[in-house]
């Protein structure tokens, strides 16, 4: 996960797994179709992904590079979270996010999804060249 602080963005841990982020316009438009379709979709779970996988790191260097070019990449280490997570609840929130993402090895499960809703159609470097 990353953070924007001053002139840097920073990365949380390592984050070694990618993950298939999504833009909220193309998961609202896959969440509308399942609405507009509840012949196809009702009693059915549909698993939203993105159109590429992508660490963190490549998301933070992409948003850098095409967005934020005065920004510089930093990564910090999960156990330095811990410190401020004792005193605050929002820290906290964030180390157990960071700490879950840092870990998971998410699996492409969307082929169901993009047959029956439809298949996002905004990448993520396209999404930071709307910024």
């Amino acid at each position: 996960m990353q953070l924007t602080q001053g002139k840097r963005v920073i990365v949380f841990g390592q984050q070694p797994n990618p993950i298939w982020l999504v833009a909220t316009k193309d998961y609202a438009q896959i969440v509308c179709n399942a609405i507009e379709t509840p012949d196809k979709t009702s009693n059915q779970i549909f698993t939203i992904q993105g159109l590429e996988p992508i660490t963190m790191e490549a998301a933070a260097r992409t948003l850098i590079q095409i967005a934020q070019p005065t920004q510089k990449f930093s990564r910090i280490s999960l156990n330095l979270l811990k410190i401020p997570a004792v005193f605050s609840g929002q820290w906290q929130f964030v180390y157990e996010l960071m700490r879950h993402y840092n870990n998971r090895k998410e699996v492409f499960e969307s082929e169901k999804t993009w047959e029956v809703l439809g298949k996002p159609k905004i990448t993520f470097e396209k999404f930071v060249e709307s910024l």
